[in-house]
């Protein structure tokens, strides 16, 4: 779902979303439904690690608007619009650094 490197280290931490059993509902739906979220969050992350910082958020409002509860499409969201002022440095390797613990 995401790689963040913690204040202070170097290394980036792989972050993943529990969201059941592959094949059996849970709690975002039926496995179809799900599936569908999956493959719209890759690709709206996708435009996010192409700095495509407009798509990627329009991609992520999309998520938001069928899905308004989607944590993860929310963050991707902020961080869009703060990349879209202040973006990252050319040498950005797509990993979200935290600032703070």
């Amino acid at each position: 779902m995401d790689l963040i490197r913690v204040k202070g280290k170097t290394e980036p931490v792989t972050i993943y979303e529990l969201i059941g059993r592959a094949g059996e509902p849970s709690v975002y739906g039926e496995p179809e439904d799900l599936e569908k979220r999956l493959a719209a969050f890759r690709q709206a992350r996708e435009l996010y690690t192409q700095r495509q910082w407009e798509a990627a958020q329009r991609a992520f409002e999309t998520i938001l608007a069928k899905w308004d509860g989607d944590g993860p499409s929310r963050t991707y969201w902020k961080r869009c619009q703060e990349y879209l002022f202040d973006e990252p440095p050319s040498a950005w390797d797509g990993v979200f650094t935290m600032t703070h613990k």
